[in-house]
């Protein structure tokens, strides 16, 4: 799970729109719509009409369509029913069902997406809080292409695919499940070829799944292990997952389409399962073609881009008004001692008390603002006892 908001009340009577209406879900053929966004906090957000009343909504090709209780509610919709979800997290929880009778979007073209299912997120959830009415997903846009380019901040949907003049060298397999979320075969080094979800909900470049980096062992010379770490996945629908172990791995020639990137630093996420997401945008244009399914990745950049990164010895999230520790790292699998605990909260850097912050400015930006190597942390435990550590980035 990066904001002008522009009034289509207003530009319908300023514009005339092309209004592109089909039944059923469907849009009408001879389909080209561009559809801007923005980026917040690794998040790509997009504006939608729903029913006649405009939103912000999260543009995620991992999740199908959504909309907030509350916006079910201003609308009016009766909810129905139960469904269990597993969200990018781990979280299991349950949502309810509605009907939208049209979705709009698009720029100066519009098209409308008729009596589609939402699924409808509970009252109080942090999708609800990062100041959206809810997730615009791919399981509307089945049978059709999607172009994604970071450099117009422009969704581009269409039925055309000779109309988007894709190279035929930046082409990928790829496959959809049942929601129509893109799966795609990429080479994360040294042969070893694997399926990943291109999740535009997800703010990473490659993220491999633990169990395939535990499965490969050290048999792989180009990839490495840089770190061994504990602590949450990340922060889903459901709330912040489990702790567990995790990996920090280095992709030493890591290759999508036309693109060739050298020294990955990247985390390992749960379970078997790679991800890859928005943060290949800044790198290239990306190409779903839904109709016959492809994957097009086109680098801005004919030269290999190396994307070592240092990286924190600490992870750290929101909690109860602080920053606190989601995760620990060390160079050895058994080199924890002396690590904070997972919970612990962060008081001050370098001294300097931290004020509290909610929620919402967590999920908007870096809570710690730490521009140099290093950084003296005071942390309290659960007791309130309080303790020194050594921040560093290596």
């Amino acid at each position: 799970m990066r904001q002008v908001i522009s009034n289509l009340a207003v530009r319908l009577s300023l514009l005339v729109l092309t209004l592109l209406l089909f039944p059923a879900g469907r849009m009408a053929a001879g389909v080209y719509v561009r559809l801007p966004y923005e980026m917040v906090n690794g998040k790509m957000i997009i504006n939608a009409t729903v029913d006649g009343l405009r939103g912000r909504f999260v543009f995620d090709t991992g999740a199908p369509f959504y909309i907030t209780q509350a916006w079910a509610d201003s609308l009016k919709h009766a909810t129905t029913g139960s469904q269990g979800i597993i969200d990018a997290a781990g979280n299991e929880f349950s949502v309810s069902k509605t009907t939208v009778n049209e979705l709009l979007l698009g720029d100066s073209s519009v098209v409308a997406f008729r009596n589609i299912k939402a699924n409808v997120i509970p009252k109080g959830n942090i999708v609800e809080r990062l100041g959206v009415n809810g997730i615009v997903g791919s399981d509307i846009l089945v049978g059709y292409i999607l172009r994604i380019d970071s450099r117009q901040h422009c969704i581009i949907i269409t039925d055309d695919l000779s109309r988007l003049h894709v190279s035929l060298r930046a082409k990928m397999a790829m496959e959809t499940n049942g929601q129509n979320i893109p799966f795609v075969t990429v080479n994360l080094g040294g042969g070893l070829i694997e399926t990943a979800m291109f999740d535009s909900g997800d703010d990473c470049l490659v993220s491999p799944g633990f169990d395939l980096v535990s499965e490969m062992g050290q048999s792989n010379p180009m990839i490495s292990v840089l770190a061994y770490g504990r602590g949450s996945n990340g922060i889903g629908m459901g709330g912040a997952s489990s702790v567990t172990d995790r990996v920090r791995l280095l992709l030493k020639d890591f290759r999508m389409g036309t693109a060739k990137f050298r020294n990955v630093s990247t985390v390992s996420i749960g379970g078997s399962g790679t991800r890859l997401g928005t943060a290949l945008l800044d790198y290239g244009v990306v190409t779903i073609d839904f109709q016959h399914p492809a994957f097009y990745f086109e680098a801005f950049s004919s030269q290999p881009v190396d994307l070592y990164k240092p990286a924190w010895n600490l992870d750290i999230t929101y909690g109860q008004g602080y920053p606190v520790v989601s995760g620990v790292w060390a160079d050895t699998k058994d080199g924890f001692d002396g690590m904070p605990a997972i919970g612990d909260r962060i008081t001050a850097v370098n001294g300097v008390a931290l004020k509290p912050v909610s929620l919402e400015e967590a999920l908007r930006g870096n809570l710690l603002h730490i521009k140099d190597k290093e950084a003296t942390l005071t942390l309290a435990k659960a007791s309130g006892e309080t303790y020194a550590f050594h921040l560093i980035r290596k």
